[in-house]
């Protein structure tokens, strides 16, 4: 059975895909004085942004920047939700995820939490598979005021008796699902989508159905096959399937960036750097911060050659491959900085000039992952005096940002003592699921150094491939679009320089892996 859905206008297909991120932006930074109906507005204007995507540019919903806007909506409603639970004077707070900020008001009034409000909320975050959501707004189900979908909820999850559940059109679903009925939920799905398609009305979001949608989530828990298919009903959104992964055929490209924006950002860079030099060895830097100082010129660095590599992806001016070991260097003296007591005079060398400094001792900055970006600026680099450095650091004094970025650092520390990395690795890599952070970032980084330890060809490349991908959607995504920090993975970069030292091939063609860099820094 198919179930075509309606249209609405172009002119409101338009308006939604250009209210985000620019208006969605300008409203969120409102949003505070509009009170819980101002969280409200947001989650529709996301809804609504993502449901517009389905129409030409994601109808399947595979990308990442419509699962961002969906689970980001799903979250905002849950807050619109508890917002309405929150007594007069009390404090109500919000996150926009797909923006990365939040916000908070006092809250004037008492409000009452409405049953449709709820449901709706559910259903969304049923629908996207928002546990989290969900979870948050699981315990206000037994005390709202009684309506068909609720009782139809109440009844499944308690698990009562086929005669209680409504008949309605969400009721007719969930006591067929109840009863493990494929054929009697099919038919009640597709008379909803009917329903649906009759009564929608033109907002961009009424192009997928929420209702039915979040009921398909459950039948498919309970293994019943959905045999109705529906542009109401998109792809991966019906099977919960994510964001689809980064294809391994062909050369992997990166996201577009303004190449005028690059050069006038790389105007001063020389100057800065300079600067940023003598500020490591100046004696005007607290003993505190002395791991910060030498560090900084590596973090500037780094900004420089992900801005530079838009106008030399191929690492073929002198100026890409001198970033980056002055990149390596810094970090390293940082490091060196950080491997005695606090206060002790230690040697240090960065861009030819060597002084004795106080040494900064461990402390917060000196962390597991500002450790791993040595690690890969090093393995980029090929400079022994580096490797060396990072090799004699006590990896026990690394401040522990998250676990399995800990887990991680200690692999790198293990590779450049000659060590085993596995059992560090399996650490970081126990962890299954995270949010977009640690799937596009953080685990790749982890499976790449397995994969090398394993002397495992084949599988290095196809992790690399696969990774360079997440890293690419991620960067393609929401608040992270057009952040120079999505031209350039220094730890892709650094773990296929690695890799290729040990003799596995880098079969994986893609800017971010310049073969000025892979092939003409090796010692090998």
């Amino acid at each position: 059975m198919r179930i075509d859905r309606h249209d609405i206008s172009e002119e409101s297909v338009a308006s939604a895909l250009a209210d985000v991120p620019e208006q969605l932006d300008r409203d969120t930074k409102l949003a505070e004085n509009g009170g819980p109906y101002g969280i409200k507005m947001l989650a529709d204007m996301l809804l609504d942004y993502a449901a517009a995507r389905t129409v030409e540019i994601d109808p399947l919903v595979e990308t990442r920047e419509t699962w961002l806007a969906l689970t980001s909506a799903a979250e905002l409603y849950r807050d619109y939700v508890l917002a309405q639970t929150v007594p007069a004077g009390g404090e109500v707070r919000a996150f926009v995820e797909y923006l990365g900020v939040g916000f908070g008001f006092r809250q004037e009034d008492d409000e009452s939490l409405s049953t449709r409000d709820w449901i709706w909320a559910y259903q969304v975050a049923l629908a996207v598979g928002e546990e989290r959501a969900m979870l948050d707004l699981s315990r206000f189900m037994r005390s709202l005021p009684e309506d068909d979908d609720l009782l139809g909820l109440r009844a499944f999850f308690g698990k009562q008796p086929a005669e209680t559940y409504p008949d309605s059109p969400e009721g007719r679903m969930l006591r067929a699902i109840a009863q493990g009925d494929a054929a009697a939920f099919n038919a009640a799905l597709g008379a909803a989508l009917e329903q649906h398609r009759e009564r929608a009305g033109r907002h961009p979001r009424d192009l997928i159905a929420w209702g039915p949608l979040a009921m398909t989530a459950l039948a498919r828990e309970a293994e019943l096959p959905i045999e109705v298919e529906s542009g109401y009903l998109p792809e991966r959104l019906l099977t919960q399937a994510g964001p689809r992964k980064p294809s391994a055929d062909g050369p992997v490209a990166r996201p577009e960036f303004d190449a005028d924006r690059a050069a006038e950002w790389l105007e001063d860079d020389s100057e800065v750097s300079e600067q940023d030099v003598e500020h490591a060895f100046s004696p005007k830097v607290l003993v505190r911060f002395r791991f910060s100082a030498m560090a900084g010129p590596a973090k500037h660095k780094m900004l420089a050659l992900s801005f530079r590599s838009v106008l030399d992806p191929r690492a073929e001016t002198s100026a890409y491959i001198d970033g980056l070991l002055m990149a390596s260097e810094s970090f390293a003296s940082a490091f060196r900085l950080a491997s005695v007591p606090r206060g002790t005079a230690i040697a240090v060398t960065l861009r030819g000039r060597t002084e004795e400094l106080p040494a900064s001792g461990p402390n917060g900055d000196v962390s597991d992952w500002n450790y791993a970006r040595a690690a890969a600026l090093a393995w980029t680099s090929r400079r022994e005096a580096d490797l060396a450095i990072l090799a004699a650091f006590d990896a026990d004094d690394l401040d522990v940002s998250l676990p399995d970025t800990n887990s991680y650092a200690r692999a790198c520390h293990a590779v450049l003592r000659g060590e085993d990395p596995c059992p560090h690795l399996r650490n970081a890599l126990a962890k299954t699921s995270g949010d977009g952070h640690w799937e596009c970032l953080r685990n790749p980084r982890a499976r790449l150094l397995e994969r090398i330890a394993e002397d495992d060809a084949d599988g290095f490349n196809a992790v690399l491939a696969d990774a360079l991908g997440l890293y690419r959607d991620y960067y393609s995504a929401g608040e992270n679009i057009d952040d120079p920090d999505g031209q350039l993975s220094f730890d892709a970069l650094g773990l296929a320089c690695l890799a290729h030292d040990r003799g596995i091939p880098v079969r994986v063609e893609s800017d971010y892996l310049p073969r000025a860099v892979i092939d003409g820094l090796s010692p090998r």
